[in-house]
C-alpha cells in the first residue's frame, strides 16, 4: 500500500469513528432526554402515612420507591388503548378522552362536552395553583379523562387500572396517581355515568366533577413530597371545589355553627360530615371574597412545602382566619335572612301606596 493510499484509508477509518462516535452520542443524548428525571430523592414515610391516611383521596393514589419506567409516561401504553379492548377516543394537545361508542351517538358527543369543558378550565386552573399541568411538565404524559357508559363500568375500569373500587359507590369521580421519585405519574381520571344525566342537580354534574377532579390532578402534580408538609382534607378538597365553582354549601345557621365549633383550620375537618368539601369549599371562597383571588394563590402555593397551619401564617400574618370566616358567614347569613323578608315589606308599602 503506498503512502497516499495509506493516508486515505487512515481517513477514511477516522470517518467511520467519528460517525460511529455520533450515533452513540445521539443514542445516549436520545436515551438521557427520554428518562424522566428524579423529582424526589425518597418519599418520606411520614408522608407516605400521612397521604394513605387521607380517605378524601378514595384511594386514588398509589406509592413507589422505584422510578417509573420511562415508556410507560407514553400515552400508547394507556388502558384505553389496549388493542384486547380498545375505547374510543377524542385527543387533541392536552388530553385524550376515551369513551365507549353506542349507536345514538350519545358517549361521543359526552366526550366532546367533556374536552372542550377540560380545556375551557385550564385558565382557572393556571390562575388559582399558580400554574397549569401541561403534557410537557410531566414527561409529555396527555392528562387521560375515562368515561365509563354504565355506572358499575366505573368501579371496573377502577380495577383495570390498578386501584381498588373498595368503599367508592357514592364516588362521581377520582384521580388516580402513582407519587413516585419520578414524580407525581397520572393514570387517568375516570367520571361516573351518572354525573351526564340531564336530571342530575349541578352540583353532582360532570360541569363540576371534571375541573374538582383536575384540580386534585394539578395540586398532586405542584406538591412538594421532599417536604414534611401535610395536605389537609379540607385543603386538598376545598380547592377543589373552589375550581369547580360549586354553589355556596353554607347558607343555613346549623352549618355555620358546626364549622365555628368542629373545624380548626389547623387539623382535618371532620369526615363524617363530608365537611372537608363544603366547609373547605366556603373557607376558600371567604378568602377569596375577603383578601383577593392572588391569595388564594398564594396561600396553595405555601401549602406545597409546608403544613396548612403555616401556610395560614405566612400568607395571612397577624390575622384570625377561622374567627373571621366565622363572622363573615353570620353576617352572610343575617344579609340573607333580610332579603328574604324584604319582598312582603315592599308588597305591604306597595299597596299602602295604592290606596
Amino acid at each position: 500500500m503506498n503512502k497516499k493510499n495509506k493516508t486515505y484509508s487512515q481517513f477514511i477509518v477516522m470517518v467511520v469513528i467519528l460517525l460511529l462516535s455520533s450515533v452513540g452520542v445521539g443514542a445516549v443524548y436520545k436515551a438521557a432526554r427520554n428518562r424522566p428525571p428524579v423529582v424526589y430523592d425518597k418519599l418520606s414515610p411520614d408522608v407516605i402515612a400521612r397521604l394513605n391516611k387521607l380517605k378524601l383521596l378514595h384511594g386514588g393514589s398509589l406509592f413507589t420507591d422505584a422510578p417509573i419506567d420511562p415508556e410507560k409516561w407514553d400515552n400508547k401504553y394507556d388502558l384505553g388503548q389496549n388493542a384486547n379492548d380498545p375505547w374510543d377516543k377524542l385527543e387533541d394537545s392536552n388530553f385524550i378522552i376515551y369513551y365507549r361508542n353506542d349507536v345514538s351517538g350519545k358517549w361521543k358527543n359526552n366526550a366532546e362536552l367533556t374536552l372542550k369543558l377540560a380545556n375551557k378550565s385550564i385558565s382557572d386552573l393556571a390562575r388559582i395553583f399558580g400554574k397549569y399541568i401541561y403534557p410537557k411538565d410531566v414527561n409529555y404524559r396527555k392528562l387521560a379523562i375515562y368515561l365509563p357508559p354504565t355506572s358499575n363500568g366505573f368501579e371496573k375500569t377502577l380495577e383495570q387500572l390498578g386501584h381498588s373500587p373498595e368503599g367508592l359507590s357514592g364516588v362521581i369521580g377520582i384521580t388516580l396517581t402513582l407519587i413516585s421519585p419520578s414524580g407525581v405519574y397520572t393514570d387517568g381520571i375516570v367520571i361516573r355515568s351518572t354525573t351526564y344525566d340531564p336530571s342530575i342537580s349541578y352540583n353532582n354534574s360532570y360541569k363540576v366533577t371534571v375541573p374538582h377532579e383536575m384540580g386534585h390532578y394539578v395540586y398532586m402534580s405542584l406538591y412538594d413530597f421532599n417536604q414534611e408538609a401535610h395536605p389537609l382534607n379540607w385543603v386538598v378538597e376545598g380547592i377543589a371545589e373552589h375550581v369547580a365553582s360549586r354553589s355556596d354549601q353554607v347558607k343555613d345557621a346549623a352549618r355555620i355553627e358546626f364549622i365555628d365549633r368542629n373545624c380548626s383550620l389547623v387539623t382535618d375537618f371532620p369526615e363524617e360530615t363530608n365537611s372537608m368539601y363544603w366547609a373547605g369549599e366556603s373557607f376558600f371562597r371567604f378568602m377569596s371574597d375577603s383578601y383577593g383571588r392572588q391569595s388564594v394563590t398564594d396561600f396553595i402555593k405555601n401549602t406545597y412545602k409546608m403544613h396548612a397551619s403555616d401556610a395560614l401564617e405566612q400568607t395571612f400574618t397577624g390575622h384570625d382566619m377561622k374567627e373571621e370566616w366565622v363572622k363573615a358567614l353570620k353576617k352572610g347569613a343575617q344579609a340573607d335572612e333580610m332579603d328574604v323578608n324584604m319582598p312582603d315589606e315592599v308588597d305591604a308599602l306597595a299597596t299602602n301606596d295604592d290606596n
